[in-house]
């Protein structure tokens, strides 16, 4: 009976480090998610502000048509990367 109870603590504690593996590892998975996420979104916050800017420097007459579709075109190459 008592290595009966052994085993079964053991199997126990078994079960227990391994849900304890997969949580930290779902948790993990999580953050690395997240910061992907955090990071695409930092990506196309400042896409957003170089076309914006471009299309700024084209309204005033700092740059011309050509230079603003060469800008828009390496800003679309690098969303498309």
């Amino acid at each position: 009976a008592r290595l009966a109870a052994q085993e079964e603590a053991k199997q126990k504690a078994e079960e227990t480090r391994k849900a304890r593996e997969a949580k930290d590892l779902a948790e993990k998975q999580a953050k690395l998610a997240a910061q992907e996420e955090a990071k695409q979104v930092r990506q196309i916050k400042n896409n957003l502000k170089e076309i914006e800017i471009t299309c700024q420097q084209l309204r005033v007459g700092e740059i011309g048509t050509k230079e603003a579709l060469d800008k828009l075109t390496d800003i679309t190459e690098k969303i498309t990367q």
